[in-house]
């Protein structure tokens, strides 16, 4: 397992780095946490992982003993099915909460170079990151989430226009989170990878560690972390409050 990611599961899940590391399931306590990363005031409520075969979990003493008690003899590879998530949900709901979401998530895997030859490249650092607030064509490269700030962001443009952009958010103080939007009449031409990769080398050369999160159905965004170096490492979820 990467280092960074041990660390930061370690503050996201209330443990040890050496339990996160361990063969044996995590129940931890879930508390406030310096280095966690959260999304939202209420912070976290409920939240588990699965990473190299193991589960991780995060919740109150009653949903830590209850999960427990469900899953101890589960193979982990198979948490994220839809018969567990129901009785995880059902009993989540008994505490006025629902799953919110479930991700896989992917770490950079192997050396990614791409060519920029024909686009226009451009950066944006923090501040300049503003004037994209409320602009409907990148919607999944910047989020505008005070508790995981806008840091990075990078576009391909042709004849002055955008048709590709990829953001990096300030998840944590040890990884940044990249999400991309490609202009839809341009997609299908490697342009997603091409603006994830640059931004990818970018955030490693700064000395955080990047990583990317799509939906269990987004194959599209899936092939793109892939051809960007990108693989496969973790799956996560958190629950919300019902209403």
């Amino acid at each position: 397992m990467h280092p960074i990611l041990a660390a930061q599961l370690a503050d996201d899940f209330c443990c040890s780095v050496e339990e996160v590391l361990s063969r044996e399931a995590v129940y931890a306590v879930l508390a406030p946490r310096e280095g966690r990363r959260r999304y939202s005031e209420a912070g976290d409520l409920f939240k588990a992982a699965v990473v190299d075969g193991k589960l991780l979990i995060a919740g109150t003493p009653e949903m830590c003993a209850w999960c427990r008690e469900q899953f101890s003899g589960d193979n982990p590879a198979w948490f994220m099915e839809m018969s567990t998530l129901r009785r995880l949900d059902a009993r989540l709901a008994m505490d006025g909460l629902r799953i919110a979401t479930a991700h896989p998530f992917f770490l950079p895997a192997r050396p990614v170079q791409p060519a920029t030859d024909g686009w226009e490249i451009r950066w944006y650092e923090e501040a300049e990151i503003e004037q994209f607030r409320g602009d409907g064509r990148f919607p999944e490269s910047y989020a505008f989430n005070r508790f995981a700030p806008d840091e990075l962001g990078v576009s391909a443009s042709v004849n002055g226009e955008i048709v590709a952009m990829a953001g990096a958010s300030r998840d944590s103080a040890r990884m940044r989170q990249i999400g991309v939007d490609v202009r839809p009449d341009m997609r299908g031409k490697g342009l997603g990878a091409m603006v994830v990769s640059l931004l990818r080398n970018e955030i490693e050369r700064r000395g955080a560690l990047p990583f990317y999160g799509t939906s269990m159905s987004h194959v599209a965004s899936q092939r793109t972390a892939l051809r960007a170096g990108f693989a496969p490492a973790w799956t996560e979820l958190y629950a919300e409050r019902i209403g």
